[in-house]
């Protein structure tokens, strides 16, 4: 009978440090798995596109899919893969793209400065910084004290 009960707590025991500790890494890294859609227009350059990020364990890709206007009216499709690095200080993001793949309907070949798109989706080793916070059934992405990006979860 002490057996028994004995085998019991342990089985308890194990359940319990094995349940906190399941929630206590998806707590302090979580994972990051939505989309949703853009318009930004920055000093009459537009883009307006689906975004997409999925970022775990300080690795992530953005699938980007989209149209960007130039101020002088010139229209180019932007179809394009991004894989980065990241490290998270508090809810802070530093961003740090690794890999660019474009797709071949992309007709973005210049890499030159574009006002509505930041540089991390552009070249290769380009940092950028973002606050995210969770944000009801989703992500809220900020840059410089404005939203950029409300997504849903995909989870």
């Amino acid at each position: 009978m002490k057996t028994k009960i004995l085998l019991f707590v342990i089985v308890v025991l194990v359940s319990l440090v094995t349940g906190g500790s399941i929630w206590y890494s998806k707590k302090t890294n979580p994972r990051i798995d939505c989309s949703g859609y853009a318009v930004w227009d920055i000093d009459h350059e537009v883009f307006s596109g689906d975004i997409s990020y999925q970022m775990h364990n300080s690795q992530g890709v953005i699938t980007l899919t989209g149209i960007l206007k130039t101020s002088d009216s010139r229209l180019y499709k932007v179809s394009r893969v991004i894989y980065f690095t990241y490290k998270k200080i508090r809810k802070h993001y530093i961003l740090t793209s690794s890999s660019i793949v474009q797709f071949p309907s992309d007709n973005l070949k210049d890499t030159g400065e574009r006002k509505a798109l930041p540089a991390l989706y552009l070249a290769r080793g380009a940092s950028f910084s973002l606050l995210i916070n969770k944000y009801r059934e989703g992500w809220a992405f900020t840059t410089v004290g404005s939203p950029s990006l409300l997504c849903m979860d995909a989870n």
